[in-house]
């Protein structure tokens, strides 16, 4: 009976030690799932990394209670790993920040020590007695005291993002079934520290991203506001070359006007009178419509489209412009074909045939004169205007690219008389384009020039 009481009480105490075994596991294993969802849940709300590395040790401090710990963080540019958090107890006779940099504030390199072989490796480093191993710090413990060493790399898939290192004055500090739950811990770690990489490279590459649409953005209104001044710059240019026809056509009016009413005053027949007012009349009329034709090609009164033929613009155009042509002893030929009329910005087409007219006059100044022909026609639904001068033509490098913003063979940018912006061509081809047109040019130097306006007629495709 005595036999079997004692039988019976080992196995209560093999059972009662199983259980506590069973017990300690499961407290520990709760433990080990506490801190990776501690972790898990920091890094998920958490973007300051620097941060993170320190509550993460704060973590691992509470619940593994090791000395001295440290996380470092591998540098992609350089692959140089540095100390982003340090924790630990101070050491003896020498600052905590002093003591601990001798083992873990150093900078160190793939490969070099105990930390750098982990991240190497991408395995686990553990050391239960550094007395024991030396492999990797002959003599170090004599420095800062320190027995046990555990150096876990923390991987972010096949990527090693940095390295936790845990030590411990005391032999064997860190059980070894840890292990496996270290092994988890650096994938939570890696993953995390992975996670607030990318969020920090999205969050600059976004500010840069704005920085520069914001930059773009300020650069467009300038040029904006910069195009608005040289296209009021190329119209001035424009009503200067209108300036002599104008004032030529005002002296005839105002001559007219001046004549008649001498007439009516001299006059005392009241039906002569009447007929000298109303030509009076007539002429103020055709005053205020050059003015507002002015204005219009100023850009000062309101802009539409509407239905014209353009025959119409071209012949009011030359009528303006043919004083000061003739007295630069240049010819204007007319030539017009039967049009369909085409509906169209009058003020914007007459802005071209203005620029084109220009450029004519211009190359034919210094050959004290010449000649262009204004010809009109219409193939199908298509009309053309083709302006030919002979005057200097164009060189084949400057031909090439004749619609590019500032290329000129005249002013500022092209040395030549008078100035210009070099723009008076580019702004007419946007126009023409705009109408659903084109524009070509022809030219070989010394032998003049021919432009070929081309408008599809009906309503503008655009």
């Amino acid at each position: 009976m005595q036999d079997k009481i004692q039988k019976l009480e080992q196995r209560i105490q093999i059972l009662t030690k199983a259980l506590n075994d069973l017990q300690n596991n499961y407290e520990e294993k709760v433990l080990e799932l506490s801190i990776i969802r501690k972790t898990a849940d920091l890094f998920t709300y958490e973007f300051d990394l620097k941060e993170a590395c320190s509550k993460t040790l704060d973590i691992l401090y509470l619940e593994l209670l090791p000395e001295h710990s440290s996380i470092l963080i591998r540098n992609p540019d350089t692959n140089i790993f540095e100390p982003y958090a340090v924790k630990g107890k101070k050491i003896p006779g020498k600052g905590l920040k002093k003591g601990l940099s001798t083992l873990f504030g150093n900078r160190f390199r793939m490969g070099v020590g105990a930390a750098g072989w982990a991240a190497q490796n991408k395995k686990i480093i553990y050391i239960p007695d550094v007395t024991k191993d030396t492999r990797f710090f002959e003599g170090f413990e004599q420095k800062v005291k320190i027995s046990s060493l555990i150096c876990v790399p923390l991987l972010n898939q096949d990527n090693v993002e940095g390295v936790l290192n845990l030590s411990h004055s005391s032999v064997n500090a860190f059980p070894k079934r840890n292990l496996n739950f270290l092994n988890i811990l650096m994938k939570s770690i890696g993953a995390g520290i992975g996670n607030i990489r990318l969020f920090n490279e999205y969050t600059e590459a976004n500010s840069s991203l704005l920085k520069a649409n914001q930059d773009l953005q300020n650069t467009l209104n300038d040029l904006h506001e910069t195009r608005k001044v040289i296209l009021n710059s190329e119209k001035l240019s424009g009503i200067r070359v209108l300036a002599a026809g104008i004032a030529h056509e005002f002296n005839n009016i105002l001559a007219g006007i001046y004549g008649y009413s001498e007439l009516s005053l001299l006059n005392k027949n009241p039906y002569e009178i009447e007929a000298n007012i109303k030509n009076i009349l007539k002429l103020s009329d055709r005053g205020t419509e050059i003015v507002e034709n002015l204005l219009t090609f100023a850009g000062k009164s309101k802009i539409s489209k509407k239905t014209i033929n353009i025959n119409t613009i071209l012949k009011r155009l030359i009528k303006i412009i043919r004083p000061e042509f003739d007295n630069l002893g240049i010819a204007l030929k007319e030539e017009y074909g039967k049009l369909d009329q085409i509906r169209c910005d009058s003020n914007q087409i007459s802005q071209v045939f203005v620029q084109l007219m220009a450029n004519a006059k211009d190359s034919m100044v210094e050959y004290n004169g010449g000649t262009i022909s204004i010809i009109t026609s219409q193939k199908k639904d298509l009309i053309q205007v083709n302006i030919v001068d002979t005057g200097k033509g164009i060189e084949p490098e400057i031909l090439e690219n004749i619609f590019d913003p500032f290329v000129t063979t005249k002013g500022a940018f092209g040395g030549g008389i008078p100035e210009r912006h070099g723009l008076g061509l580019s702004l007419a081809y946007g126009i023409i384009k705009e109408h659903g047109g084109d524009i070509k040019i022809v030219s070989q130097p010394s032998n003049g020039c021919k432009v070929t306006v081309l408008l599809p007629s009906g309503p503008s495709r655009k």
